[in-house]
């Protein structure tokens, strides 16, 4: 039995550069003009004020609790900044990224979050914002995800493979050496995020 894709269209004021499940029922969507704006699936309505970043959203991730969000800027700007994503204000704000943001996941407890630019990872704690291991270089990062349990988690190079550290202390786990590029996974990984089974999201821009 064939079954035909729920098709939910959101309309948009700028191009949409990163998006984010809010846990099961809203998606979040990181806008090049800033915005940060979360719908709700079923109905492709705006849940809550829009938060403004300083430059267009490249990341976006979203706690498992729905409480913290955390976005990653490019174009100048490089910045990462922690939302509460309940009442939509920002928390912290770190500007020490070298370059654009290239990968965010928040950890499955919601204490931590673990961003990458092209030349470094770095763990943070979600609620203090203390920096909880030092700046880990890995060149040309794209991503950068927990473990299941929290207890390690992977950069991913789109020229020198991946590695998997230890969140506890930072050490290097498991490292595959420059064994061909991982940027294909990152894109998949993109795409994947638009999908759920019989469920398809669409985003439209129109002009202000």
């Amino acid at each position: 039995m064939t079954m035909d894709a729920k098709r939910i269209e959101i309309v948009s004021q700028s191009d949409v550069h990163a998006v984010a499940f809010a846990e099961e029922s809203q998606v979040v969507g990181g806008h090049a003009n800033g915005d940060i704006r979360r719908w709700k699936i079923s109905d492709g309505q705006q849940q809550g004020p829009a938060m403004q970043a300083a430059s267009a959203v490249e990341s976006v991730a979203v706690s498992q609790d729905g409480h913290w969000m955390v976005t990653g800027t490019g174009d100048g700007s490089h910045t990462r900044i922690v939302w509460n994503a309940t009442i939509h204000k920002k928390v912290h704000e770190f500007t020490e990224h070298r370059g654009w943001v290239t990968g965010l996941d928040i950890s499955r407890d919601c204490t931590m979050f673990a961003t990458a630019d092209y030349l470094n990872a770095e763990i943070f704690s979600i609620t203090s914002g203390i920096r909880l291991l030092p700046p880990l270089p890995h060149h040309s990062i794209a991503d950068i995800k927990f473990s299941p349990d929290d207890s390690r988690f992977a950069t991913a190079s789109e020229t020198r493979g991946f590695r998997v550290y230890s969140t506890h202390d930072g050490s290097i786990l498991f490292d595959s050496g420059q064994s061909g590029s991982t940027a294909v996974v990152r894109r998949e990984q993109r795409q994947s995020h638009l999908f759920r089974p019989f469920l398809v999201i669409v985003f439209r821009m129109v002009d202000p």
